[in-house]
């Protein structure tokens, strides 16, 4: 928080971008689907 906002602590548009279904955070890692179906053969798994 600063001055009673929330702030960016990290961003980057092409990490991850989960479309269907919400990312998990497990151990201090974010997994989930990046991607549209139709694109690039379809979502793949990441972790951030």
């Amino acid at each position: 928080m600063k001055e009673g906002k929330p702030e960016t602590l990290w961003h980057l548009d092409d990490a991850i971008s989960t479309h269907y279904a919400a990312g998990i955070i497990y151990e201090n890692h974010i997994y989930g689907f990046h991607g549209h179906a139709w694109e690039h053969g379809g979502p793949n798994l990441r972790c951030i």
